[in-house]
């Protein structure tokens, strides 16, 4: 029910498994919580269409 993950930043922690549980779909944790701006890159490339340019000048302004 609480499995352990490997975070990258604080080691490895138990998370909340999933409560409902079936035979066929054996739901499971894949990965730890994201850090502060892990997906940045993802969220801002592929959903908002930025360039790396783009985002590189965002975060060297300190805006993200």
């Amino acid at each position: 029910m609480f499995p352990i993950v490997s975070h990258p930043v604080i080691g490895d922690m138990h998370v909340n498994g999933t409560a409902i549980k079936l035979m066929e779909t054996m739901p499971h944790v894949t990965r730890p919580a994201p850090v502060l701006g892990q997906d940045n890159e993802k969220i801002f490339g592929e959903f908002l269409g930025l360039t790396k340019e783009e985002i590189t000048g965002l975060s060297e302004r300190g805006i993200v």
